[in-house]
């Protein structure tokens, strides 16, 4: 059985925070305030000329990225105090997850692209710092849904993921039984993955997920296992946003799969 759940958000006359890779943008020193944060997306819009009507019809639309701007107010009145502390925001600024109050179990993988700016030495003068995701312009769950499957050689587990649109499985592939694993496909949604000549012995486990730059992997005990996937198999399973996806197994041997799924939110 799968919990709906539904992201919280900050309730009113609650402190702004942000975080990069789990380090707290305010812990660096307490002159230092989170005031204000700005979400802006870029999408794309490709179109193309509908033949006989002389108009043009979209083909594909999408985010090309996200930006998130923090600013800050930096509470110390020395100017070379202050630029000490407007370093020190910078040397944070860097890349990674970056988690904020406003988005309430949800992370994003994220790029500093504008540093805050040395010349702000007055007292009343905020600083900003801007952050940008391209390699997946979505924010998503910090914590995925799951669902374990039986021991199972040919079977299928049901998984509801959240979100507003179509997320990516990612799985845990665990050999169940007594032989060695050699073929795993796991399949939804009319996409599949599948391996073949893995060599996974009893116990051990194959490992599918996106990396942070939203590269996929496979991996057995951390040794890639990509090459093991063969020519007709997709580049990616996705699943669809809050309602029920049925998940194929199949296996030469026993397995028992754990399902993961990010939800995806704009």
């Amino acid at each position: 059985m799968i919990e709906s759940r539904t992201p919280p958000r900050r309730r009113r006359n609650e402190p702004l925070w942000a975080a990069l890779n789990s380090q707290s943008l305010m812990a660096l020193d307490e002159r230092i305030y989170l005031v204000d944060i700005e979400e802006k997306f870029k999408t794309t819009l490709d179109t193309q000329t509908r033949a006989g009507y002389g108009r043009m019809i979209s083909s594909n639309y999408g985010p090309d990225n996200v930006s998130i701007t923090l600013i800050i107010m930096v509470k110390e009145s020395d100017r070379n105090e202050r630029g000490r502390l407007i370093s020190i925001i910078n040397g944070w600024a860097t890349f990674g997850w970056l988690t904020l109050s406003t988005r309430t179990g949800q992370r994003i993988y994220a790029h500093c692209t504008k540093k805050a700016d040395y010349a702000a030495f007055e007292w009343s003068e905020t600083v900003e710092l801007t952050f940008t995701a391209y390699n997946v312009a979505f924010w998503q769950d910090i914590v995925p849904q799951q669902v374990i499957s039986a021991s199972v050689t040919d079977g299928s587990a049901e998984i509801w993921p959240m979100g507003q649109m179509p997320c990516y499985l990612e799985a845990d592939v665990l050999n169940s039984g007594s032989g060695t694993v050699n073929l795993v496909q796991i399949a939804a949604n009319g996409k599949m993955l599948r391996f073949e000549n893995l060599g996974l012995a009893p116990g051990k486990t194959l490992k599918i997920y996106y990396d942070d730059m939203h590269f996929l992997r496979a991996e057995i005990d951390g040794v890639g296992k990509l090459s093991c996937r063969v020519a007709n198999s997709d580049d990616d399973v996705r699943l669809k946003p809050r309602e029920r996806n049925q998940v194929n197994l199949y296996a030469n041997s026993a397995i028992k799969a754990t399902i993961y799924a990010r939800g995806l939110y704009n």
